[in-house]
C-alpha cells in the first residue's frame, strides 16, 4: 500500500519533530534531522520527498530511528518544501538562523567554516 501524506501534514510533523542543525564537528555542515521510535513514518516522508536517509541510531538506552537530510542539493529541496512557512515561532527562528548558515556554507568560501560557526552562536 502506497500512502501519500498531505504536504501540510508533513510540514507540520517535521516542524514539530525535526531539527535544523549545524554540526560543530565537521566545519559547520548544515543538516536536518527528525527522530522517531519507529522508522515507518520517516521512511514514508523520505520516499515522498525523495531526499535524505533513514537509519537506526543503535543507542542501547534510547533506541530510535533518524531521518537525516545532509546533501546540499537535498537541503535545497527541503527548503523549497517548507517554502519558508514555519508557523511555530521558536522553530521559525531556528530555521532562519540555520538558513543563514546554510547559505554561507553553500557559498563555499575559504572562511565559510568560520562564518558558519559565528552564525551558530
Amino acid at each position: 500500500m502506497n500512502t501519500r501524506l498531505r504536504p501540510d501534514w508533513v510540514r507540520g510533523f517535521l516542524e514539530g519533530e525535526g531539527c535544523f542543525t549545524v554540526s560543530s564537528k565537521d566545519g559547520g555542515y548544515p543538516r536536518f534531522i527528525a527522530v522517531q521510535k519507529s522508522p515507518e513514518i520517516l521512511r514514508m516522508i523520505r520516499d515522498q520527498l525523495k531526499i535524505g536517509a533513514v537509519y537506526p541510531n543503535h543507542h542501547l538506552k534510547y533506541p530510535c530511528w533518524i531521518w537525516q537530510v545532509a546533501n546540499l542539493d537535498d537541503l535545497v529541496v527541503l527548503i523549497d518544501f517548507f517554502d519558508y512557512r514555519i508557523e511555530e515561532p521558536t522553530k521559525r527562528k531556528q530555521f532562519q538562523k540555520w538558513l543563514k548558515a546554510f547559505r554561507v556554507y553553500r557559498n563555499g568560501s575559504e572562511s565559510s567554516q568560520r562564518k558558519v560557526m559565528n552564525v551558530r552562536r
